[in-house]
């Protein structure tokens, strides 16, 4: 879905907002109500294990970010999820074995402890996504569900603003519409698994 086709809903309801206004604002409600709503939930493809290697890229699409995991298995076998900063400590030790936990880094980049010993096997990864910078495009799929809380999010924020078009009351009709709407997506918890086709990806500290 084109952040065009969004805007042309929003247009009618606003006018004489700017369209890059509408653009930049629909972009930042997209991603915001993913992070809150947490309803954009992937499996990822997997990612493939190296030899003394404990950074791992985690290759979901380009204008995306992994913003939480909440599954990892080595092999089939569940990992621990720990801190960065004890897992950085954990990792001057520099201990071989069978990982058996990970972190996730600032940048959405996952160190795992300890070193594996030999290349092969895999990691999959279940984790939340949400939009990066500013988007043109999101996937039907994960769009369409949600489209009009995208509208009242944007309409919430744009007649918010200090300019010619501010409409308090009509923000606050809007705003109450989109929180319902993220209260409504975190409760249906009911994300199918869908995978993303990526290339293994992989590098080390």
């Amino acid at each position: 879905m084109d952040i065009a086709y969004i805007r042309q809903n929003i247009t009618p309801l606003a006018p004489g907002v700017p369209l890059s206004v509408i653009d930049t604002t629909v972009s930042g409600v997209i991603s915001d109500f993913f992070i809150r709503s947490e309803a954009w939930q992937v499996s990822l493809d997997p990612i493939m294990v190296v030899k003394n290697l404990s950074y791992y890229d985690m290759t979901n699409p380009e204008y995306t970010r992994v913003i939480k995991v909440l599954k990892a298995e080595y092999n089939g076998l569940p990992l621990t999820a720990i801190d960065e900063v004890s897992m950085r400590a954990l990792l001057t030790k520099k201990k071989t074995g069978t990982p058996t936990e990970y972190a996730l880094t600032p940048d959405a980049q996952m160190l795992i402890n300890p070193l594996p010993t030999v290349t092969g096997g895999n990691i999959v990864v279940r984790g939340v996504l949400t939009t990066k910078g500013q988007v043109t495009y999101i996937d039907d799929y994960i769009a369409y569900p949600h489209l009009q809380a995208f509208i009242d999010g944007t309409l919430a924020k744009i007649f918010a603003m200090p300019q010619g078009w501010n409409d308090q009351k009509t923000a606050l009709m809007h705003k109450q519409l989109y929180e319902a709407a993220i209260i409504t997506a975190k409760r249906a918890n009911n994300q199918q698994p869908v995978n993303i086709i990526r290339r293994v990806k992989y590098g080390g500290l």
